[in-house]
């Protein structure tokens, strides 16, 4: 596999540097090393007029905020709405600084971009933020406490939404489910990109009266380290705004996504009513054929140790504490993260030998989407509202059956079947003997043995 570097983002410099590093420490001898692959890869040249007409924009939308930072200290609730501006500023300053115009199309983005964020500036400035209490899409931002940065996620706010007489005020009355969206690998999903997804697509999953977080999780990470954070600290912004029903919060995302989700769902799995992984990874060595062949040895054991930093197969006990319905294509490769979990559940219960997974095919047509929709909105015959799987405040639900198999309120996976092709599988994830044994002894942690949210 060829190695590849992250480039230009801060973020990105201390992982490039492992990244090189690693490259010399197994190299098996003192030749020049390969060839090192670009993440991102470089940008497009974009027109000179255009560039210099974003270059001017940008400094001048830069200077307003500077500006509104001192007059709008003394109104706290408009002040506390800034990043909702700043996202589009540094959205494009950072696509001309760091060369992430990847299309000459997104120069019109850009474009867009700024002339919303002048706008907001401007309803802020009057005291009129109308996206506070807007429906459909709804970028917006929030001061990370890493660094100080201001980080990008997205709303879809439902059409019932009726926010407070006061705009700066969550939403009245109804406090609402909440569904996090984890976006798959995209190496030119830029902040500039993202933002522009964020006000064209609702995404996947929009299950009704809902809100969805879409994820920016600091650009292609899937969610490690600070990504892991941007999900905690996107959820108390949100919160600012929204009345979020914390009993009812939902991890869903696809491929890199489904990743995030294992590792979200493993590692805090009693915080969620349910979690959706699709395809995605559970661990480090089968994922990268670690070991199998000559050319991809097993790194030292001190690394191997680090694995178990993320590798969401070593927690899968936790899964008890949560509802989990895992999807995957029938003949996608990343089918293994399921059948590894599927496969870790069982050798933790103490099963002899035990099989890989065996995700039940399901017709598609209502197929894996919307079959993992239905377990998990409660939507099928025989299913219960998620509320029921996770009571506000449960740590863990001892003895519980099979996630989603009709024992407790869940629900089973086989759906009528279709012409879609091709086939997904669903599956609840941990057979019900395994589950009520290791309801028992679930050990859900904190890295800094504090509260994460």
């Amino acid at each position: 596999m060829t190695p590849t570097v992250l480039t230009s983002r801060p973020l990105r410099l201390v992982l490039a540097v492992a990244a090189v590093l690693g490259t010399q420490a197994f190299a098996q001898t003192p030749t020049a090393p390969a060839p090192v692959r670009a993440v991102p890869p470089p940008g497009v040249q974009i027109p000179a007029g255009d560039r210099a007409e974003l270059e001017a924009g940008v400094i001048a939308l830069g200077k307003d905020i500077t500006v509104a930072k001192h007059n709008l200290a003394s109104k706290p609730d408009m002040f506390a709405l800034l990043p909702d501006v700043i996202i589009f500023h540094k959205a494009v300053d950072w696509a001309l600084k760091y060369d992430e115009f990847f299309d000459v199309k997104q120069v019109a983005t850009a474009k867009k971009l700024l002339e919303m964020g002048n706008q907001r500036l401007s309803e802020l400035k009057a005291g009129k933020p109308s996206w506070n209490g807007a429906t459909g899409l709804v970028p917006r931002g929030y001061i990370s406490k890493i660094d100080g940065s201001v980080q990008p996620y997205g709303m879809v706010v439902p059409d019932d939404f009726v926010p407070s007489k006061d705009i700066t005020q969550p939403g009245l009355t109804k406090a609402r489910r909440l569904d996090f969206w984890c976006h798959g690998r995209g190496e030119k999903l830029s902040e500039l990109d993202f933002l522009n997804q964020r006000l064209t697509s609702k995404g996947e999953y929009t299950p009704p009266g809902a809100f969805v977080l879409h994820l920016y999780g600091r650009y292609c990470c899937a969610n490690k380290f600070a990504g892991e954070v941007d999900l905690f600290e996107a959820l108390r912004n949100a919160e600012e705004h929204y009345n979020i029903d914390r009993s009812k919060l939902v991890v869903r995302g696809f491929s890199m996504g489904g990743a995030s989700v294992w590792q979200f769902g493993t590692h805090f799995a009693g915080k969620w009513a349910a979690i959706n992984p699709g395809a995605g990874f559970g661990d480090t060595k089968e994922f990268m054929k670690l070991g199998t062949t000559p050319d991809k040895p097993l790194p030292p054991d001190w690394e191997q140790t680090l694995w178990k930093w993320y590798d969401s197969k070593d927690y899968v006990s936790n899964l008890a504490n949560t509802t989990t319905v895992a999807y995957s294509g029938e003949i996608d490769g990343q089918k293994e993260a399921a059948d590894l979990m599927i496969y870790s559940a069982r050798k933790e219960a103490g099963t002899p030998n035990p099989k890989m997974g065996e995700l039940k095919v399901v017709a598609p047509g209502d197929g894996s989407s919307k079959a993992a929709e239905a377990h998990v909105t409660g939507t099928a015959p025989g299913c219960g509202d998620v509320s029921r799987h996770r009571p506000a405040g449960a740590a863990q639900d001892q003895g519980r059956g099979e996630a989603g198999s009709g024992e407790s309120g869940g629900c089973r996976g086989e759906q009528a079947a279709s012409t879609l092709t091709p086939r997904k599988c669903i599956s609840p994830l941990i057979p019900s003997s395994t589950q009520r044994w290791i309801g028992s002894r679930s050990r859900e942690w904190t890295r800094n043995g504090s509260e994460p949210m």
